[in-house]
Parts: C-alpha cells; structure tokens; sequence
C-alpha cells in the first residue's frame, strides 16, 4: 500500500470507513460508506483503492442512525424511524487489511492507534466525512465528530494537531473535537486543496463569513492554488517582501503565508531559490526572518 493511499485511509477510518474481518475468514475488508449526497466524493475515495476493488459503487437504503449517550448507534432498538440512502463499496479480503485491524479494533470496538500520523491528507479525509463548518456571525469553528472513541484518545488527536499544526482546540459536548477560533482560518486553509475538488464539499470548506480573528484583520475566502503558493514562496524567499505584504496581496492570513512558505502548506519537496534546490529547512529559515 502506498504512502499516500494509507494517508487516505487513516483519514477514512477515523471517519466513514472501517475494516470488517467476518467470521472464520482469513483476512479483512475496508468497507467505505457516505450519505447519497457525496456520491462524487464517494466514487473519488473507490478510485484510490481501485487495486482492491473489483465491483463498483453501490447504493442502499438504510435506517437513520440515532444518537445514544453521546455516540451514533445503528442498533434497531435505538432506531427512531426515518431512512436515508447512502453510497458504499468493499475492498477484496487482504493481509494488509488484517494488519491494519489488529491496530485499529480492540474487542470489535474501534481504537485511535498510538502510532497515528495525521497528515494535511489524512485530516482532510477525516474532515470531509466527519467534521462540520460552524460558522456564525460572531462565531467560528472545524467541528469533528469523534463521539466513538474515548477522552483520551481525542486527546492524543488534539496533542498531535498542536504538535504538528499549531491548531488549538477542546473537547466539545463529550468527546467531540473543536478546532478552536484561533486556529480556524489555518485549518480550513490546510484541508482546502484536498477538498476544494469536490463540489459537493464546498460549505464545509467556505469561511467567507467567518468574522476575523482580530479587529481589522480580513481574510477573503482566497482560492489558492499551487501556483499561488509557488509566486508566495519566491516573493518572501527570492524579493524579500514581508509576510504582511504578501498576505494583504493574496488575501489570506499572515498565518497562512508563514506556513506556505514554510512549507507546511501546499508543500513540495523541494524549493528553488537562485536556481538551486533548498531543504524544507531552509525554507523555515527563509520564512521566519522578516
């Protein structure tokens, strides 16, 4: 499996997906299941794992799942009437997918391994199909619903986003993950290129009417692209301009220049300066000297 697969796939089975070992069977299947409205993103997810699936995409359906202290529950003596249709496929059975059970379900129950890497990619997967765009006129917040695990497992998400991301956040209303105020312009621009695709995703990724952090500070719901992020890195790294002055030409936050440049945004594998390949080192050295 490649890296960039397993990516999508940590980010699916902290959502929608999960991995099913039935019975005596020797190995276990990714089973991948989204609301009948993400049938685009449904079919986008079937597509990375086109070398384990030889069907297509299928619809049901089913009931409504109902809430029950806190957790989403599908058992029929919680059902309280109400149907919806959703989009689903399997993968073959496999050993890969049997490893990765052993790591992901203690007792048939769903666990956070401890071991867990949260790329933008895998946070982004996990937000398209479980997280929420709260926004009012005074308010603002990336709400993701991880009501089937423990408090200290969101925990060990929350360290691992501020460890890796900056992103502050709480538990909200039992477990539930809340990108705090301070973080939510940096959030949403970090999952927009992986989602932005999907046209079916669009309000969970728009901030337009978002208030602004800070009094004065604007932020105009840029559409940035990898270009964009490529002209940001060589007017700070190759013609010096300020953070500021590049964020008020693009219109995004100071944050999110700071992070392009220091490529934790849009990210490459290299930058150029002069001509010449640098680090991603570099490019932290380049972008935290104004």
């Amino acid at each position: 499996m490649t890296d960039t697969l397993m990516q999508v796939l940590t980010g699916c089975l902290l959502g929608d997906g999960s991995i099913v070992k039935h019975g005596r069977a020797a190995n276990a299947r990714f089973r991948f299941k989204q609301s009948g409205k993400f049938k685009h993103y449904a079919e986008h997810i079937m597509g990375c794992f086109s070398d384990y699936v030889d069907t297509y995409l299928h619809e049901e359906t089913s009931r409504k799942p109902s809430r029950v202290d806190g957790k989403i529950s599908h058992a029929l003596e919680h059902w309280k009437g109400g149907y919806c249709n959703n989009w689903y496929f399997w993968t073959r059975a496999s050993e890969e997918f049997t490893q990765l059970h052993s790591q992901w379900y203690d007792a048939g129950e769903k666990v956070i391994p401890k071991d867990i890497d949260l790329s933008p990619l895998t946070i982004a997967h996990w937000y398209a199909q479980d997280g929420s765009n709260n926004v009012t006129a005074s308010s603002k917040a990336a709400v993701l619903a991880t009501n089937c695990f423990t408090d200290a497992e969101v925990d060990l998400l929350r360290d691992q986003l501020k460890a890796k991301y900056g992103f502050s956040s709480g538990r909200y209303q039992g477990p539930t993950l809340r990108i705090a105020a301070a973080s939510y312009f940096d959030f949403i621009d970090m999952v927009k290129p992986h989602l932005q695709q999907f046209n079916c995703m669009a309000y969970k990724i728009d901030a337009s009417k978002a208030p602004a952090n800070r009094k004065g500070e604007q932020w105009t719901k840029a559409k940035l692209t990898m270009k964009d992020a490529k002209a940001i890195r060589e007017l700070r790294i190759k013609k010096g301009m300020t953070l500021k002055e590049i964020a008020a030409q693009f219109g995004v936050t100071i944050g999110t220049v700071g992070k392009i440049v220091n490529n934790q945004l849009y990210k490459v594998h290299t930058l150029s300066i002069g001509g010449s390949a640098t680090t991603t080192s570099a490019a932290r050295y380049y972008g935290n000297h104004r």
